[in-house]
């Protein structure tokens, strides 16, 4: 996305639920924190009684399933070129008063953030995947699942 983006652009991402989240397998939540309970084999087992797409494991789902945390997330961010601007945890309302970041992992609805590209610009202006340069300000919206 770096490579994309203008010297002034920046990324918005936003997704949820994450995996630790009560509901963060999805269809494969049919109780709170099932997806954590049962093994992925038992819950695609389960889900084959009603889809016949022959998935085997959770991210074969259509879709995707793609059990992201918040952890593996900053992860995959602290290795980006791109500058944070911010980062909000959106807690669960009915758990917000558990929320911190002891527990963020299990009361997080939705994680929203903001990137801009580098500072200085410099890689964005000498990059060959600048497709678009009258482009002065990229937004990715990212939503899994």
């Amino acid at each position: 996305m770096n490579h994309l983006l203008q010297p002034t652009g920046e990324v918005l991402v936003c997704f949820g639920p994450t995996w630790y989240h009560p509901l963060g397998g999805h269809l494969f939540s049919v109780f709170p924190w099932a997806h954590l309970i049962f093994s992925e084999k038992a819950l695609i087992r389960w889900r084959s009684t009603f889809k016949t797409d022959g998935a085997t494991r959770f991210s074969e789902v259509a879709g995707g399933l793609n059990q992201m945390t918040i952890a593996k997330f900053e992860e995959l961010i602290a290795g980006s070129p791109l500058e944070l601007a911010s980062l909000e945890l959106v807690p669960i309302k009915k758990l917000r008063h558990f929320h911190n970041r002891f527990t963020r992992e299990f009361t997080t609805a939705v994680v929203r953030g903001a990137w801009s590209s580098e500072p200085d610009g410099e890689h964005a202006r000498n990059s060959e995947s600048v497709r678009c340069p009258q482009v002065r300000r990229s937004r990715v919206l990212y939503f899994p699942d």
